[in-house]
């Protein structure tokens, strides 16, 4: 990280723990932090920690122009103080110019193509995190989740593991800094595919692509490529994410409706 600060976590007067409890009270969290700061100095004290130059509230207006959507402001408070935050030799907070779209998953039939409101904000030993960026405007509240993808698989899908990025940052605080969900699939708020689309307003589509969506999503569930389908219906790009957003939309409510009728 350029222009980076080394720092000595063992002082809870060090500027890190500083810059942490400076930031949960800008962001009012904190009456939510069990430990005091000498309690995490003393669990954290063999860790090596790094701050940066505060980013400017231009390099964060920018990100928000380039990208259509807005980042957390609890994040973009973290910003102001420190742009990313280096621990052991990991991001586990991007500069502001390095949050970019997240890894995509694999194909499968609940998702045929990733979320454009995804974006990984972090990288901890090279367990990336992620939020999806779509607030929920059904509850009223600008937070949005925190999730990882996991391997895929039954015992390591993917799943939320924080409401919010204060809430991801607090439990890092309580547990001294350790990422717990990389390797168990213990911590599970939910499913990031389903939560996506619960929060996203169903995508409309003109009547020519409305009449092709389920034959498009159908020939992608059966193996076909992006490009094959694209050419055989004389799709445009932004065409075919329209369709295939859509596509998942119906095809999560169909199965959210079958679940509840079946109980």
């Amino acid at each position: 990280m350029p222009d980076s600060l080394g720092l000595d976590p063992s002082d809870p007067n060090s500027p890190f723990i500083h810059a942490l409890w400076e930031w949960m009270d800008d962001s009012d969290h904190q009456g939510l932090i069990t430990r005091t700061p000498a309690e995490l100095a003393e669990i954290i004290q063999n860790r090596r920690f790094r701050l940066a130059k505060p980013a400017s509230s231009d390099q964060i207006s920018q990100w928000h122009d380039s990208h259509s959507l807005k980042l957390p402001s609890s994040l973009q408070n973290w910003l102001r103080k420190s742009n990313g935050l280096l621990i052991d030799g990991y991001q586990w907070i991007h500069p502001v110019g390095s949050i970019g779209p997240a890894i995509r998953f694999s194909p499968s039939l609940s998702l045929l193509i990733q979320p454009f409101s995804w974006y990984e904000f972090g990288n901890p030993n090279d367990s990336p995190v992620n939020f999806d960026l779509i607030p929920d405007s059904a509850r009223r509240t600008s937070d949005v989740p925190v999730f990882v993808v996991g391997t895929e698989t039954p015992a390591d899908p993917p799943r939320i593991i924080a409401s919010s990025f204060s809430h991801w940052v607090i439990q890092l605080i309580e547990s001294g800094f350790h990422d717990d969900w990389s390797n168990s699939p213990g911590i599970n708020l939910g499913d990031p595919i389903h939560d996506h689309y619960r929060r996203k307003v169903p995508p409309k589509l003109s009547p020519r692509l409305c009449k092709i969506c389920r034959e498009v999503g159908e020939m992608l569930t059966s193996g076909a490529g992006e490009r094959s389908v694209m050419r055989t219906y004389g799709l445009t790009h932004e065409e075919f994410e329209q369709v295939v957003d859509a596509f998942q939309h119906r095809c999560l409510k169909i199965a959210s409706a079958s679940s509840k009728n079946h109980f």
